[in-house]
C-alpha cells in the first residue's frame, strides 16, 4: 500500500508545473472545454498564472500541494481561505513563505502569464462567454453575501487541484482531510463552490450539498459542440451543474 502523500507549502517556484497540470486537469471539464472555443481563448493554465501568486503571499490562505512520498512530484494543490480569523490563528503550514515573492520570479511568472495571455477576437464571439461568465459570477457573489457576512468565521476551499495521472490515488481524500480536520479542531464549517467532477470527491469527504447553480451551455457556447467533445452523440453541449456544499455546523443553514 502507498504511503499517502506529504503536504508541504506552495511556493512560486511551484506554479508553472502546476498551472500547466491545473489545464490538464480540467481537459474533461464540459465548461471549461466550451469556454476555450470563445473569443477570449478561456485558459486555466493563464487562470493560475493570475491567481497563484495572490494565494501564496495572502495570510487569509493556506496554500498547500500533496507531494509524492518517494519521488518527491507534486500530485495536487489545494488552496485554503479562511474567513473572520486573526492572522495568528491561520494554521499555515511550517516553512511557508512569509515575506512578498521575490522580483526575479515575479518577472518570470509574468512573461509565462505573457506568454499565455489570449487574443482578442470578434466581439461577437465572446459575448455568450461573457455573458456565462457575469451570471455565474452573480451566482457565486450571491451565495458569498449569503453564507460569509461581516463576523463569520469559516474556511471555504479556493481551488482544488489534482495532476491527472495521480487521480484516483487518494490525493483529494489527503488535501481535504487536512482541512475538515482543522475545521473540527479549531471549531469551523467549510463551503466550496464545485465543479461537476470534483462533487463526488467532496461529498467522499463528508460535504453535503447546500444547492445547486444549473445552466444550458447550449444558450451560451460560441461554436457547436465538436464530435470529439460530443460523447453522448446529442450534438449539444447540454446542462452543467456548479454545486455548493458545505461541511460540519455553523452558522449558515440552507433554506
Amino acid at each position: 500500500m502507498a504511503s499517502p502523500p506529504i503536504l508541504l507549502p506552495m511556493t512560486a517556484a511551484d506554479i508553472p508545473d502546476m498551472a500547466k497540470a491545473t489545464a490538464e486537469a480540467f481537459l474533461v471539464d464540459r465548461q471549461t472545454i466550451m469556454k476555450g472555443y470563445g473569443g477570449d481563448k478561456y485558459d486555466m493554465k493563464q487562470e493560475t498564472y493570475n491567481s497563484a501568486p495572490g494565494y501564496i503571499t495572502n495570510w487569509k490562505v493556506v496554500y498547500m500541494k500533496a507531494v509524492h512520498s518517494e519521488t518527491g512530484e507534486t500530485m495536487g494543490t489545494c488552496a485554503w481561505g479562511f474567513r473572520g480569523l486573526q492572522p495568528e490563528e491561520v494554521p499555515h503550514l511550517p516553512g511557508t513563505e512569509a515575506s512578498k515573492i521575490g522580483p526575479e520570479v515575479m518577472k518570470k511568472l509574468a512573461d509565462e502569464k505573457k506568454a499565455h495571455a489570449p487574443v482578442e477576437e470578434e466581439q461577437k464571439v465572446k459575448d455568450g462567454i461573457a455573458r456565462l461568465n457575469n451570471e455565474s459570477g452573480e451566482d457565486l457573489n450571491d451565495w458569498m453575501e449569503k453564507m460569509m457576512p461581516d463576523g463569520t468565521r469559516c474556511m471555504y476551499i479556493v481551488g482544488l487541484t489534482v495532476v491527472p495521472k495521480f487521480q484516483r490515488q487518494g490525493v483529494s481524500k489527503a488535501l481535504l482531510k487536512w482541512g475538515t480536520d482543522t475545521a473540527d479542531r479549531l471549531g469551523l464549517w467549510i463551503w466550496v463552490h464545485s465543479s461537476e467532477g470534483a462533487r463526488t470527491a467532496y461529498e467522499a469527504a463528508g460535504f453535503k450539498p447546500i444547492g445547486v447553480w444549473s445552466v444550458d451551455l447550449d444558450e451560451y457556447a460560441p461554436v457547436s459542440v465538436p464530435p470529439e467533445h460530443d460523447h453522448d452523440k446529442s450534438g449539444k453541449w447540454g446542462r452543467y451543474t456548479i454545486t455548493y456544499l458545505s461541511y460540519g455546523k455553523g452558522r449558515w443553514v440552507p433554506e
